[in-house]
């Protein structure tokens, strides 16, 4: 059990075998701060529900939610419960599809945002110089945006970029969950409890 216990320290399991967020040390290399990335590419309407897995709640950002769940313990505890590479490697490549669905969703906002601010610039014509430099900046900035967040969209495909985080937390919190599971199996058996001949 010495090993074991340099590799998971004290930290203890619900009864059904799942970590409780504030009982398992993070591990290192996880991420929770994407502070880095600019606020600015988030639009604040909210768009449909993520269509490649379960529906969740949404508060007004889907790109920021996506990017803040917590995928250590989401990695946690299916390692824990399948100990199994096929599981891994499956659900490593539906968060990179969740998240190109979530930005192709933003892009499609800001690219309908530029659309209406382009006929309302048409519009207004030389009416007003002021209000046409306003809404001839807000395009270029969206422009930028749409830009930024297409290159992410490519950089996921190699499991990089803003991705890549979501992607190694996942990977850390699942193998710390086998490495528990295997911890507690194996303690089991060197206590007889699976082998009652071993009394």
């Amino acid at each position: 059990m010495h090993i074991f216990s340099k590799i998971f320290g004290n930290g203890h399991t619900s009864g059904n075998g799942h970590a409780n967020q504030d009982q398992l040390p993070r591990a290192a290399g996880t991420h929770t701060d994407y502070d880095s990335i600019s606020k600015e590419v988030f639009v604040d309407e909210t768009p449909p529900n993520i269509k490649p897995s379960e529906s969740r709640p949404h508060s007004g950002n889907v790109l920021k939610e996506f990017l803040e769940e917590n995928y250590f313990m989401k990695g946690f505890n299916d390692g824990y419960d399948t100990h199994s590479r096929e599981v891994l490697d499956r659900n490593k490549l539906r968060i990179g599809v969740e998240f190109r669905y979530v930005i192709d969703q933003v892009i499609d906002q800001m690219e309908s945002e530029r659309f209406s601010l382009r006929n309302h610039l048409i519009s207004v014509g030389d009416t007003s110089d002021e209000i046409s430099k306003q809404l001839e900046a807000r395009i270029e900035e969206l422009k930028a945006r749409v830009e930024q967040l297409r290159v992410q969209r490519a950089q996921s495909m190699e499991e990089e970029g803003w991705v890549m985080h979501p992607i190694h937390d996942y990977v850390d919190g699942f193998v710390r969950g086998i490495q528990r599971y295997s911890e507690e199996r194996f303690f089991a058996a060197s206590t007889g409890l699976f082998n009652p001949e071993a009394k």
